[in-house]
């Protein structure tokens, strides 16, 4: 952050890290880099492009990748069919549990497409 964002940097969805209490003391999220400014933000980055944008930065299942092996907390692409069948495509974060192999909490009407790992917290 710092005096050269753009107005409206601060009140877009963005990777934000901040700067929490123990066992984690710093956090990585998706959310309002604004809206963590009383929350110890300390750093933040746009939102990866959709998987239509950056094929490359994303692993799919659709493109022969295997699901993560790991439980945790991924940044997925999420497809949604939409009314007339138009599509549509966000990112957004979830939670994947590999013993039960799925997706937790897809809102209904999307599936997910793709995903990625969060970027490492900044440290000093």
């Amino acid at each position: 952050m710092g005096a050269n964002h753009k107005p409206y940097e601060l009140e877009r969805m963005a990777i934000v890290t901040r700067a929490i209490k123990a066992p984690n003391p710093l956090d990585v999220t998706i959310g309002y880099p604004g809206w963590g400014l009383q929350n110890e933000t300390l750093a933040y980055m746009p939102l990866p492009k959709s998987i239509n944008d950056d094929p490359a930065a994303w692993k799919s299942e659709y493109r022969g990748d295997s699901l993560p092996k790991k439980s945790g907390v991924f940044i997925v692409n999420l497809q949604g069919i939409l009314p007339y069948n138009q599509s549509e495509l966000r990112v957004a974060e979830l939670c994947y549990l590999p013993e039960k192999g799925r997706w937790l909490a897809v809102p209904v009407g999307y599936e997910v497409i793709a995903w990625m790992g969060f970027p490492r917290p900044y440290v000093n």
